[in-house]
């Protein structure tokens, strides 16, 4: 029989880092708990690139801004 992992690894869509970017709630407290280690967060260069692009055009976010949460959101993901 096969074993469980020890944490479960998951996959957000830029839905998720964008309302996590914009305010606290459900969203940041799934990334908060990835920090913390209770479960693996694995994320594509082509979804981080997604979420910069809506970011500053869909939500008018500073590309600074945008660059920084995403270069974050990168050492923190496998």
């Amino acid at each position: 029989m096969n074993e469980l992992p020890d944490r479960i690894g998951v996959v957000f869509d830029t839905n998720i880092y964008i309302a996590a970017f914009l305010k606290t709630g459900l969203a940041d407290l799934l990334l908060r708990q990835a920090d913390e280690g209770k479960f693996l967060v694995f994320s594509s260069e082509s979804i981080l690139l997604e979420l910069r692009n809506k970011l500053i055009t869909k939500f008018g976010v500073e590309s600074k801004k945008a660059d920084y949460f995403c270069t974050r959101l990168r050492k923190r993901v496998s």
